[in-house]
């Protein structure tokens, strides 16, 4: 449940956005919280506004930043919002400007509509439209995303990658403005803590798991290729020549929500992407490596080069609708060889994120609990790599994707 302040900062927020909505007698009803293990850095609240004379109704979200001082003192847990705030105060105006010079013809419809930004330091927080009463939903965390989804995914980045080519090549001087604040955050998160010690355990353990089942030359691919970029995570560092697009930056499924306009979950029919707390001006790689890693089983990494073939694709037909011609600097090789280049990023994270999907509530870790650790590294490591119910499950998935990358791409 939000401590007191945060509600109290809710109240506040609220009462700044009904007057600008011209309402000034309202009934406010808190719904309820996210569950422990939904949302690390942050609470949220879901809660309604109801106007006693109109009786039009608002259906919204409030996300504020963990209020710890401890957490604060060793995670750039402010950066993350006011990086977000950026992105939804800066960012997507200015592409929808864009598109607008462009005629309209593609839109950012998959970017929830946010109706209050504060970046005040130690406030630090949002409030936007629930999407849950517009039909969206999130996946089932803890199953691989299925293959429809997953599709719909790579298609959708595809447009949101293509828009950023597009507004670098036609408006270099605005695009560069915005993208240089743009850093990568992950590694200020990493920086923060004992990355080494959260990630080696578990580089070793997809080691093993491949020895176990018999492929001890992958097995050693990963232990001379990937094991010695855990610290300090090497392979989250680009060059600059690399860097084209604004990524999300945390594409994985519990950022993701699908519309589905029937009762049962057959097929989606839209998506939205949300928590951009992460995102920078990098390699599209970074996005799709982190989330076909995270997202999908073994069927749908089977299918990689369709996968990759459904992502090239829409990133072309959009940036040809904005009309930039993608052989001249995105082909399908350059996006092959991006890949052998910065693919490690997300194979790394997945080790750690697919246990974070997996997790139940009562396994989930408490952060503001870790950082009370302080410099007792053991024990902070101890606190994450810990073992969880779903665990063969868990080595499953692992493996899978630690043998996919080492045949594909070592």
């Amino acid at each position: 449940m939000s401590c007191a302040t945060v509600m109290q900062d809710l109240r506040t927020f609220t009462n700044e956005l009904m007057m600008k909505e011209g309402i000034e007698d309202y009934d406010l009803h808190i719904k309820g919280y996210s569950e422990k293990g939904e949302n690390y850095l942050g609470d949220v609240t879901f809660f309604s506004v109801v106007s006693k004379e109109s009786k039009k109704k608002y259906n919204l979200v409030m996300k504020t930043a963990k209020r710890s001082e401890e957490l604060r003192k060793v995670m750039p847990v402010g950066m993350a919002y006011k990086r977000e705030s950026f992105m939804y105060r800066e960012i997507f105006p200015e592409m929808r400007k864009f598109l607008k010079s462009a005629g309209d013809i593609v839109s950012i419809d998959y970017v929830p509509k946010i109706y209050s930004l504060c970046d005040e330091e130690g406030r630090e927080s949002l409030i936007m439209e629930n999407l849950n009463d517009l039909g969206y939903r999130l996946s089932n965390r803890k199953k691989p995303m299925d293959l429809e989804c997953v599709l719909l995914v790579l298609k959708t980045l595809g447009k949101y990658h293509a828009v950023s080519m597009a507004m670098r090549e036609k408006s270099p001087k605005i695009f560069e403005d915005k993208a240089q604040h743009l850093t990568n955050i992950r590694l200020k998160f990493l920086e923060s803590t004992d990355s080494e010690a959260y990630n080696t355990p578990l580089i070793e353990n997809a080691c093993k798991l491949l020895e176990q089942a018999g492929r001890q030359d992958l097995a050693d691919k990963i232990d001379d290729k990937i094991k010695k970029q855990v610290l300090p995570l090497t392979c989250s560092l680009t060059s600059e020549e690399d860097k084209l697009v604004i990524c999300h930056g945390d594409c994985w499924n519990n950022n993701i929500m699908f519309k589905y306009d029937g009762a049962e979950d057959v097929k989606p029919t839209g998506i939205c992407f949300v928590d951009f707390q992460l995102s920078m001006f990098d390699s599209p790689i970074k996005d799709l490596s982190y989330f076909i890693y995270t997202a999908c089983d073994k069927s749908s990494l089977d299918k990689f080069g369709h996968l990759l073939q459904v992502y090239y694709d829409s990133v072309c037909s959009t940036l040809e609708k904005l009309e930039c011609k993608p052989e001249e600097y995105f082909t399908y090789q350059y996006l092959m060889d991006q890949w052998k280049k910065y693919g490690a990023y997300g194979l790394i994270l997945s080790a750690m994120m697919v246990k974070v999907e997996l997790l139940s509530g009562e396994e989930a870790p408490d952060i503001v609990e870790i950082a009370a650790t302080g410099t007792d590294s053991v024990k902070a490591k101890n606190s994450v790599n810990l073992k969880i119910e779903n665990e063969d499950e868990y080595n499953e998935r692992i493996l899978h994707v630690f043998t996919h990358f080492a045949e594909t791409f070592l």
